[in-house]
């Protein structure tokens, strides 16, 4: 078990850094951690494995790069690998900040248009999906795994698509 001491200032900064984050995506409208991810059978999940000592952060990134830096550079500093599930359109815009975040850190998609999942068909989920999915890892060079719906929103297209 691997363990990161830092002082109470450098504590602090990051619990501020990360609340200001998630409170001004917040003000917004945005879904801040979507606890749902979609597997084979189709099935949502909600946690991992109980049984691990083991904790996921994840930051869904739709807008803006006021605070990832900062993120950033504290993740690094504690050595703390993040998921970061980033919009199709976020992506685009910048691209070489999501290299630097994909070298150290998980890629998620948040979908492109950051749309509401759980109003869409199968087809359109699917279309979406796709798009973010190409945009995001022709900028990294890998393959994304994970998807979370903006806001939490999702249907069973959703998870089909």
């Amino acid at each position: 078990m691997r363990f990161c001491v830092i002082n109470f200032k450098k504590a602090l900064t990051l619990l501020l850094t990360v609340m200001v984050f998630l409170i001004s995506l917040s003000f917004v409208g945005y879904g801040l951690l979507s606890p749902v991810f979609a597997q084979k059978n189709y099935d949502p999940f909600y946690h991992g494995n109980v049984r691990s000592n083991n904790v996921a952060i994840m930051c869904n990134v739709y807008e803006g790069d006021e605070v990832l830096r900062d993120i950033l550079t504290i993740a690094e500093q504690c050595n703390i690998r993040l998921t970061f599930f980033v919009g199709g359109i976020w992506a685009k815009n910048h691209k070489e900040l999501l290299k630097e975040m994909s070298i150290r850190h998980e890629i998620g998609s948040h979908g492109y248009s950051h749309l509401a999942h759980e109003k869409m068909s199968y087809s359109d989920n699917l279309r979406e999906m796709k798009k973010a999915e190409v945009e995001i890892e022709n900028i990294i060079n890998k393959e994304i795994k994970l998807f979370a719906p903006p806001s939490g929103g999702f249907n069973d297209n959703t998870l089909k698509a």
